[in-house]
């Protein structure tokens, strides 16, 4: 589920390190951290939440016009300024969190080759087939693997346990 926007703003005031109250003071006028703020709402309520750029402005009291310089600053800046990546690396984080992202999960199985060469990735511990294929009781391969991973792992062998780790790595701001 996608955050709100109200909780894109709270993530927003946090990575940057400012709270309700100031964000209450400066939110109507120009000053630099209400801009810098708005460009995180817009850019991570648009880019990374979906959210359509006239939502973000209705929420935030901008024009659409106000709303697409934000979001295009906050591109530019994210390619360019290195301390305004990080906070907006600290943003998506506290998002994530609020979401309850889960960053990797890892799979346990089973490895085993084919008679043809080709590596499975097993759910259960598959058993031979008399057409060289490994086959499950009711489960199902993982997926296909590299054929030149596990080059110690052959048709002849038994199938290898195994975990495969995946992990998630935050949107790439550069």
């Amino acid at each position: 589920m996608r955050p709100t926007l109200d909780e894109i703003l709270s993530a927003s005031l946090e990575a940057l390190g400012y709270d309700r109250q100031y964000w209450k003071s400066v939110k109507n006028r120009r000053l630099p951290d209400a801009v810098k703020i708005k460009q995180f709402v817009t850019y991570l309520g648009h880019e990374i939440e979906g959210y359509p750029m006239t939502r973000i402005g209705a929420f935030l009291g901008l024009s659409h016009a106000t709303i697409s310089s934000h979001y295009h600053n906050a591109k530019f800046f994210l390619q360019h300024e290195q301390d305004y990546r990080e906070a907006m690396d600290n943003a998506l984080e506290i998002i994530d969190r609020l979401k309850g992202v889960q960053k990797h999960v890892t799979i346990r199985g089973w490895v085993a080759r084919d008679k043809d060469g080709s590596v499975f990735f097993y759910e259960e511990k598959p058993h031979r087939s008399e057409n060289g294929r490994w086959l499950t009781y009711g489960h199902h391969a993982y997926g296909y693997v590299t054929d030149e991973m596990f080059p110690h792992i052959t048709w002849e062998s038994e199938p290898q346990e195994a975990e495969i780790t995946i992990k998630l790595v935050t949107a790439n701001l550069k």
